[in-house]
Protein backbone atom coordinates (compact mmCIF):
# COMPACT_ATOMS: atom_id res chain seq x y z
CA UNK A 1 0.00 0.00 0.00
CA UNK A 2 0.86 3.78 -0.39
CA UNK A 3 0.79 6.44 1.32
CA UNK A 4 1.54 9.83 0.07
CA UNK A 5 2.10 13.31 2.17
CA UNK A 6 3.94 16.42 0.93
CA UNK A 7 6.10 18.81 3.42
CA UNK A 8 5.06 22.28 1.30
CA UNK A 9 8.09 24.30 2.83
CA UNK A 10 10.68 22.00 2.26
CA UNK A 11 9.20 20.98 -1.17
CA UNK A 12 9.74 17.40 -0.07
CA UNK A 13 6.90 14.23 -1.18
CA UNK A 14 7.29 11.53 1.32
CA UNK A 15 5.78 7.97 -0.13
CA UNK A 16 5.08 5.50 2.43
CA UNK A 17 5.34 1.91 1.39
CA UNK A 18 3.49 -0.98 3.77
CA UNK A 19 3.17 -4.15 3.52
CA UNK A 20 2.93 -5.76 -0.12
CA UNK A 21 5.31 -3.33 -2.29
CA UNK A 22 3.45 -4.05 -5.74
CA UNK A 23 3.26 -2.67 -9.58
CA UNK A 24 0.33 -1.21 -8.69
CA UNK A 25 1.93 0.73 -5.92
CA UNK A 26 4.81 2.12 -8.58
CA UNK A 27 1.95 3.13 -11.22
CA UNK A 28 0.08 4.85 -8.80
CA UNK A 29 3.25 6.99 -7.73
CA UNK A 30 3.62 7.73 -11.01
CA UNK A 31 0.35 9.07 -11.29
CA UNK A 32 0.47 10.98 -8.03
CA UNK A 33 3.99 12.00 -9.01
CA UNK A 34 2.43 13.67 -12.22
CA UNK A 35 0.21 15.82 -10.89
CA UNK A 36 2.66 17.42 -8.38
CA UNK A 37 4.79 18.43 -10.95
CA UNK A 38 1.97 20.12 -12.27
CA UNK A 39 1.01 21.30 -8.86
CA UNK A 40 4.00 22.47 -7.44
CA UNK A 41 6.92 21.92 -9.77
CA UNK A 42 9.86 19.50 -9.23
CA UNK A 43 9.61 18.47 -5.75
CA UNK A 44 12.65 16.40 -3.80
CA UNK A 45 11.29 12.98 -2.18
CA UNK A 46 11.64 10.29 0.24
CA UNK A 47 10.42 6.69 -0.80
CA UNK A 48 9.98 5.19 2.80
CA UNK A 49 9.99 1.23 2.48
CA UNK A 50 10.42 0.90 6.07
CA UNK A 51 6.91 -0.91 6.60
CA UNK A 52 7.29 -3.31 3.48
CA UNK A 53 6.60 -7.09 4.17
CA UNK A 54 7.36 -8.29 0.91
CA UNK A 55 8.72 -7.26 -2.72
CA UNK A 56 5.68 -7.75 -5.40
CA UNK A 57 7.21 -6.59 -7.97
CA UNK A 58 8.84 -8.12 -10.80
CA UNK A 59 13.32 -7.44 -10.89
CA UNK A 60 12.43 -6.54 -14.52
CA UNK A 61 10.11 -3.93 -14.10
CA UNK A 62 12.61 -2.43 -11.50
CA UNK A 63 15.87 -2.63 -14.01
CA UNK A 64 13.53 -1.24 -16.68
CA UNK A 65 12.57 2.11 -14.11
CA UNK A 66 15.80 2.45 -12.93
CA UNK A 67 17.03 3.01 -16.81
CA UNK A 68 13.98 5.93 -16.86
CA UNK A 69 14.33 9.67 -16.81
CA UNK A 70 13.38 10.98 -13.16
CA UNK A 71 9.78 12.23 -12.82
CA UNK A 72 11.20 15.25 -10.43
CA UNK A 73 14.25 15.83 -13.02
CA UNK A 74 16.89 18.08 -11.48
CA UNK A 75 15.82 17.16 -7.63
CA UNK A 76 17.40 14.47 -4.76
CA UNK A 77 15.90 11.37 -3.65
CA UNK A 78 15.99 9.35 -0.83
CA UNK A 79 15.29 5.73 -0.32
CA UNK A 80 14.68 4.19 3.03
CA UNK A 81 15.63 0.53 3.36
CA UNK A 82 16.43 -0.92 5.94
CA UNK A 83 15.85 -4.63 5.31
CA UNK A 84 18.69 -6.49 3.31
CA UNK A 85 16.58 -7.74 0.29
CA UNK A 86 14.97 -4.15 -0.31
CA UNK A 87 18.15 -2.38 0.56
CA UNK A 88 19.49 -4.60 -2.53
CA UNK A 89 17.12 -3.76 -5.18
CA UNK A 90 17.34 0.00 -4.00
CA UNK A 91 20.96 0.54 -4.74
CA UNK A 92 20.49 -1.54 -7.64
CA UNK A 93 17.81 1.04 -8.61
CA UNK A 94 20.07 3.88 -7.74
CA UNK A 95 22.87 2.96 -9.68
CA UNK A 96 20.86 2.49 -12.87
CA UNK A 97 19.44 5.87 -12.49
CA UNK A 98 23.10 7.01 -11.62
CA UNK A 99 24.27 4.56 -15.09
CA UNK A 100 21.24 6.61 -17.18
CA UNK A 101 22.53 10.03 -16.20
CA UNK A 102 20.07 11.23 -13.43
CA UNK A 103 20.67 12.17 -9.70
CA UNK A 104 21.86 9.25 -8.06
CA UNK A 105 19.34 8.41 -5.10
CA UNK A 106 20.72 8.08 -1.74
CA UNK A 107 19.70 5.34 0.04
CA UNK A 108 19.71 5.09 3.86
CA UNK A 109 18.75 2.54 6.49
CA UNK A 110 16.33 5.11 8.27
CA UNK A 111 13.94 7.82 8.12
CA UNK A 112 16.00 9.81 10.17
CA UNK A 113 18.47 9.62 8.02
CA UNK A 114 16.60 10.40 5.14
CA UNK A 115 15.57 13.69 7.30
CA UNK A 116 18.67 14.68 8.04
CA UNK A 117 19.68 13.73 4.13
CA UNK A 118 17.35 16.78 3.74
CA UNK A 119 18.40 19.16 6.89
CA UNK A 120 14.41 18.28 8.21
CA UNK A 121 14.40 18.76 11.89
CA UNK A 122 10.73 19.16 12.47
CA UNK A 123 8.88 18.54 8.89
CA UNK A 124 5.04 18.67 8.80
CA UNK A 125 4.16 16.48 6.40
CA UNK A 126 0.13 16.79 5.36
CA UNK A 127 -2.14 14.37 3.48
CA UNK A 128 -2.02 15.59 -0.14
CA UNK A 129 -5.15 16.90 -1.64
CA UNK A 130 -7.90 14.60 -2.45
CA UNK A 131 -8.00 15.42 -6.30
CA UNK A 132 -4.88 13.70 -7.36
CA UNK A 133 -5.38 10.38 -9.31
CA UNK A 134 -3.73 8.08 -7.19
CA UNK A 135 -5.78 9.14 -4.51
CA UNK A 136 -9.63 7.73 -4.29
Amino acid sequence: MLTLTYERTARVLLASFSGIFSSDDLYDLDLASADIVLMEGPVRSILDFTAVQTVAVPATLLIQRGRQPQIFSGQRSVLVAPRDEINDLARSYANLQRDFGNIEPLVVQSFDEALRAFRLKTPKFQPLLPGLRSIG
